[in-house]
């Protein structure tokens, strides 16, 4: 009788699998755009590709977080070899809880010009400038939405609440997103 008979199992990953697996190994944070790509799979099933990867993420202890272009992964309230400025983290909480939002929303709401800490946000990933139409608008990065151990903006501390504060204190309608 042959007793080393071969057991042949078929176990397929899951794209949310590989995303993460793919984002471990290229570092945390990759365009959304090039993840479809390495993935093989089309740019629009990334949105449940991702939320399914943040459910495994969460399981594991991880934060997956994800912009309009970047998805990141990192463990939660990861310390940074670099801190912010007072001026970038005052730059930063109105871009999180304002987002999207102007720079002269911004210069308003913080009485300066913020032309130099954008910059460092930008450089530093941690801000995404977007245009749209005729106007450039800021958003947390990714990598920042993780950094803060969050998966998305909602998620930080009283947003709903600071949300239509700071709007309501600028004279925002609901459907306004800049005066």
């Amino acid at each position: 009788m042959d007793t080393s008979a071969s057991v042949s199992v078929h176990t397929e990953t899951s794209a949310p699998q590989r995303l993460i697996a793919l984002l471990a190994q290229e570092g945390g944070v990759m365009e959304i755009a090039e993840s479809a790509h390495r993935l093989g799979v089309r740019r629009e099933e990334m949105p449940l590709i991702i939320a399914q990867a943040q459910e495994l993420t969460r399981a594991a202890g991880l934060v997956l977080s994800a912009s309009d272009n970047t998805v990141a992964l990192a463990a939660p309230a990861e310390e940074k070899s670099a801190h912010l400025s007072p001026a970038a983290q005052e730059t930063l909480a109105a871009i999180c809880y304002l987002a999207p939002v102007s720079k002269e929303t911004l210069d308003y709401v913080r009485g300066v010009n913020t032309g130099v800490v954008l910059s460092a946000l930008l450089r530093a990933g941690i801000v995404e400038r977007e245009e749209k139409k005729d106007a450039v608008f800021y958003v947390p990065s990714a990598a920042a939405l993780t950094a803060l151990g969050v998966a998305r903006v909602e998620d930080l501390p009283e947003y709903a609440a600071r949300r239509q504060s700071l709007r309501q204190a600028l004279g925002y309608s609901d459907e306004q997103q800049q005066p």
